[in-house]
């Protein structure tokens, strides 16, 4: 799936990441793949689906994607956000089910 075609207020930052994610009601921790972000929100790919408006704590720890350089500073980076989902595609072009995910961050005062 091209996130390109995804609407979204701010400009877009191409980013590869391992993530995990909970939903707040379950808890359990679910693989996923960040491939960009911008000042509002991620997009990001799951074997899940999630359904919009589902909220979700996500995690990144120094998880870089290979395929991309990582430097020495980059090993011990840890992060954690919460958002709201507002969309969930199929992405069609797999031999298996996989999703493409656009999620907006929620602004905790």
């Amino acid at each position: 799936m091209d996130a390109s075609n995804n609407h979204r207020e701010g400009d877009r930052t191409d980013h590869r990441m391992r993530i995990l994610y909970t939903e707040t009601d379950t808890g359990e921790c679910i693989p996923g793949r960040l491939l960009n972000y911008s000042e509002n929100g991620i997009y990001f790919e799951s074997l899940h689906s999630l359904k919009p408006g589902t909220v979700i704590s996500f995690f990144s720890r120094g998880g870089i994607d290979p395929s991309h350089e990582v430097k020495e500073s980059c090993t011990d980076y840890r992060s954690m956000s919460r958002a709201k989902v507002k969309w969930c595609r199929d992405i069609k072009d797999r031999d298996y089910p996989y999703f493409g995910i656009g999620a907006e961050y929620l602004r905790e005062h």
